[in-house]
């Protein structure tokens, strides 16, 4: 993986299709998040923090992309917002001045799963950023086991432990093993909203048929469903986590 790096997503405009379309790895109700659109609608004035990850050896060939806002913070960690993610965004429209960054995503190609890129990945964002002078890199990181537990609370599934006593799930097991510390439970970290109809055109679930709560395929958490209404919203908790770039 040494010649594994991260480049300026703008200095390879020919990776562009290829970088737009992992969306389609992430389940479609995700790519439905209000402040997920307002990330896009303001994707351009973040060019500078959005990365594609290539090998040198074969540049040509998308690895994946890291995605990270400028983040402005002067508050505890411990008191970074419990809307998560979607707070996120909302603070990085916010910060001229950052002092941090915050992660909004490591996505990989599914030809390059299982090879510890994600972490690679971000040890490469941790250099950049301490590169930049800042203070932190943070994220409210969604784990990557929690959809096989979505009736469990972040709580209870943080707690499990594989036989070494290590936390089981493998992408907060990998932050923690990087130097990362666990913060807390951002338990309101991505709201989605929607009617029955967007629901069965995410999901391919009749809505109609399900009772007050459902799990849909890759969700952290049930969707709660309001029958009366016709309406049904998905409130998935992440967990925040933070990487101090002066001690790394």
């Amino acid at each position: 993986m040494d010649d594994v790096v991260l480049v300026q997503a703008r200095s390879r405009p020919d990776l562009a299709r290829e970088v737009l379309a992992l969306d389609e790895l992430w389940p479609e109700f995700v790519l439905h998040d209000p402040a997920g659109e307002l990330y896009s609608a303001h994707a351009r004035r973040w060019i500078d923090w959005s990365f594609v990850l290539i090998q040198e050896s074969d540049p040509g060939t998308l690895l994946g992309r890291a995605l990270t806002i400028p983040f402005t913070w002067h508050e505890p960690l411990e008191a970074l917002p419990d809307r998560g993610w979607d707070a996120a965004i909302e603070i990085a429209l916010l910060s001229d001045e950052p002092n941090m960054a915050c992660g909004v995503e490591v996505t990989l190609s599914e030809a390059a799963r299982g090879r510890h890129l994600g972490g690679r990945a971000t040890e490469l964002i941790c250099d950049i950023m301490r590169e930049r002078g800042l203070s932190h890199f943070v994220a409210p990181v969604r784990p990557s086991g929690k959809a096989d537990h979505p009736e469990m609370s972040m709580d209870d599934y943080l707690g499990r432990r594989d036989p070494d006593g290590e936390v089981s799930d493998p992408w907060i097991r990998q932050h923690l093993r990087q130097g990362a510390e666990l913060i807390k439970v951002a338990p309101l970290a991505m709201t989605i909203p929607g009617t029955f109809d967007d629901w069965q055109r995410w999901t391919s679930i009749d809505f109609n048929g399900v009772g007050a709560t459902v799990s849909v395929e890759g969700g952290l958490a049930p969707v709660m469903v309001n029958h009366t209404e016709r309406t049904a919203v998905y409130v998935e908790p992440n967990v925040w986590m933070a990487y101090d770039l002066q001690r790394r």
